[in-house]
């Protein structure tokens, strides 16, 4: 579910972005940007942050999956256990 979460925020911050572009574009050299602009700036370095925090989160969770499957990987079974025990008895 993190993974997700990341990829939805990183959809949203991106299409926050296109958006913003498109119908509050940067003012030209010598111009002032308006109240609106400023007011969409926020929400969107806030979703940039966030994502970016989110991909941190992301990465800690597969490494810690990772060492969970490598841990379950070098656990013998319980039909490897039989298996020793019945080779020792007859061996």
């Amino acid at each position: 579910s993190t993974f997700v979460h990341f990829i939805l925020v990183q959809i949203t911050g991106l299409l926050w972005a296109l958006l913003s572009k498109a119908y509050f574009p940067i003012p030209e050299k010598g111009e002032c940007f308006s109240v609106i602009q400023k007011a969409m700036i926020f929400p969107g370095v806030f979703l940039f942050v966030y994502a970016l925090v989110l991909a941190l989160a992301v990465t800690l969770n597969l490494f810690r999956f990772t060492t969970w499957y490598e841990t379950a990987l070098s656990k013998p079974s319980k039909d490897d256990q039989v298996c020793r025990y019945n080779a020792e008895k007859d061996g």
